[in-house]
């Protein structure tokens, strides 16, 4: 990081109209991308359907997603490098210089994305639940939250699409908790709870690969970083949630 960022020479730089534009453009870049995830049309809101962006991208706002927002950058990022007066040349490099900060990142996070799809067409997924479902049926509740707890960290680190996960693991583990007389919302607190902590180091992560792989900051001095608040948050996440399914 220091070899990144630290700089011991001060340069005055003046923000001129052709920066504001830029950052104009930027912003309102990130305003377009949250309305077209808006699901307007299960709102009752059809002002959108039609227009531009659907004659554009084919989709209509409500109904973006990766291709469409990645089209929409692309777009933005060629308007932007025009009005900051770059040539061809430079735009495009940049563009490929950009790209090739998150490369090795991409790079993971295709193997990552394999060993989960492994695991579904295989169906070890299924296996593990079925065998840790087996294994924590006639334990005490103390003991079914530590193991359920332990396992969707596990799993969390094996499938890290959160709704994947949610679709493969919730009707097993909440219906294993209603047999036991146990409650399966907080079975739905501890999903989130593990899946929330694997996701705060974990290298299957998109999200956090990616903002390391931006920040140019090295996997293992994140995690050298973080290791203790993840211990102290997951600690913490077991006494809430053995209190919780005592209580409810």
């Amino acid at each position: 990081m220091e070899k990144e960022f630290a700089s011991h020479e001060s340069i005055n730089m003046e923000f001129t109209g052709k920066h504001k534009a830029v950052l104009f453009i930027f912003a309102f870049a990130f305003i377009i991308m949250i309305l077209s995830l808006v699901p307007w049309n299960e709102l009752g809101i059809h002002i959108f359907d039609g227009g531009l962006p659907e004659m554009l991208f084919g989709e209509s706002f409500g109904n973006w997603y990766f291709a469409e927002l990645a089209m929409w950058f692309f777009i933005l990022a060629v308007i932007i490098g025009i009005i900051a007066g770059m040539s061809e040349k430079e735009i495009v490099d940049s563009f490929v210089a950009g790209t090739s900060d998150i490369l090795s990142v991409v790079l993971i996070i295709i193997v990552s994305r394999s060993v989960s799809v492994l695991m579904q067409n295989t169906h070890i997924d299924a296996l593990i639940l079925d065998r840790a479902s087996k294994a924590l049926m006639g334990t005490n509740t103390v003991l079914f939250v530590i193991g359920s707890y332990i396992l969707y960290i596990l799993l969390s680190f094996l499938i890290p699409s959160t709704s994947g996960l949610a679709t493969v693991s919730i009707p097993v583990m909440g219906g294993l908790a209603h047999k036991i007389g146990l409650s399966p919302e907080i079975m739905i607190m501890i999903f989130c709870a593990g899946s929330g902590l694997i996701n705060l180091f974990t290298p299957t992560s998109g999200a956090l690969m990616g903002g390391l792989g931006m920040a140019r900051v090295e996997y293992v001095t994140w995690v050298k970083f973080v290791k203790k608040p993840v211990m102290v948050i997951s600690i913490v996440n077991l006494f809430i949630l053995i209190a919780a399914m005592l209580i409810v």
